[in-house]
């Protein structure tokens, strides 16, 4: 059975990145009635990244705070969630250029040393421990086109997914949701979602 993540990091329920990963999900759905989707939804589950809470994965767990002890065990539960997924799909809004912080508060507490990466005994560098699987970006800006220069969103996720082995990536979405012809581009997105999943 094919199991599913998609991570939503859209505060707006109304949200077209949000629409679209949905659509693409019923789609990939239709085809296979036997997958299973698990959603996060970032809005409603991330902690404050303060010191205490930046620390717990790397406090020994005989002096973490009851605090620090929370954090490590939603982390856990997240990383878990990523672990043992067939496919990912992240939907995410463009916000100022990038992503939001919900988002990036969720990759810095998945990308956790020698669980979804370590650093080679040589000193060669890194590698990712994740293991690859397909993995859908579902952006939506309201006047940046995906792709460009000012798009930080496609670059970083696929650097930062990389980094923990996740390089079976395709980005999908739409750019111009606040621009006067946003109906018709929100259109093409859904077409070429539909001409994926077909």
């Amino acid at each position: 059975m094919t199991k599913i993540l998609h991570v939503q990091s859209s505060p707006n329920h109304e949200s077209v990145s949000r629409k679209l990963a949905e659509r693409l999900l019923e789609r990939l759905k239709q085809k296979d009635a036997s997958i299973e989707i698990i959603t996060r939804c970032l809005s409603k589950s991330m902690p404050l990244m303060d010191e205490e809470a930046v620390f717990a994965n790397r406090t020994p767990d005989e002096t973490k705070t009851p605090r620090q002890k929370e954090v490590a065990s939603f982390t856990d539960t997240l990383v878990d969630e990523v672990l043992t997924s067939n496919v990912l799909v992240i939907s995410t809004p463009m916000h100022n250029f990038s992503i939001p912080a919900i988002l990036k508060t969720w990759l810095d507490l998945i990308v956790q040393a020698r669980r979804t990466f370590r650093y080679k005994p040589d000193g060669s560098g890194s590698e990712g421990l994740a293991g690859d699987r397909k993995t859908y970006i579902v952006i939506a800006t309201g006047g940046a086109q995906i792709g460009s220069a000012s798009d930080f969103i496609s670059p970083y996720l696929k650097f930062i997914l990389g980094f923990i082995g996740i390089t079976s990536i395709e980005i999908l979405g739409v750019s111009g949701t606040g621009l006067p012809n946003a109906a018709e581009n929100i259109k093409r997105a859904e077409e070429q979602i539909d001409a994926l999943a077909a």
